[in-house]
């Protein structure tokens, strides 16, 4: 606001204890058109309305920015959750799929052996055959 009242001097060095500023005062004279006390005060209120604006502005725009960093860290979490998920979901069709893959080989297998398992229960009735006693390893075997 320095100058821009007619009559006030902006050559004033503004420091020290005061005394320049006292110094310049009584040799400087208001004029007429100079401002009065209730321009000053009209001015000085005016910085301070604009002060709380600027202040409420600068208040807005952190608790916008604290939103945005809070939807920033909940799309850190999904992303990293969706990482977990593909893994444990890659991992499940890795163990699908290894059981797939070899489903024929084992069926070969089976047919190879079920002769030999049938023969076993045939001659020990009473033996387990893989936890299971021979009457329920039939039973078993026919539903399949």
């Amino acid at each position: 606001m320095a100058g821009s009242c007619p009559g006030m001097r902006t050559d004033i060095p503004w420091r020290g204890s005061g005394t320049a500023l006292r110094g310049a005062a009584s040799r400087s004279r208001m004029t007429s058109e100079a401002c009065s006390r209730d321009e000053l005060h009209g001015k000085l209120e005016a910085a301070r309305s604009e002060c709380r604006r600027l202040e409420s502005l600068v208040l807005k725009r952190e608790q916008a920015l604290e939103e945005v960093e809070r939807q920033l860290q909940q799309a850190q979490k999904m992303e990293t959750l969706g990482t977990l998920v593909a893994g444990v979901a890659h991992e499940n069709q890795q163990s699908h799929h290894l059981l797939l893959y070899n489903l024929p080989l084992l069926q070969k297998t089976w047919a190879d052996f079920m002769p030999v398992l049938l023969e076993h229960c045939r001659w020990n009735p009473s033996a387990p055959s893989g936890g299971f006693t021979c009457p329920l390893f039939k039973r078993t075997i026919s539903r399949s």
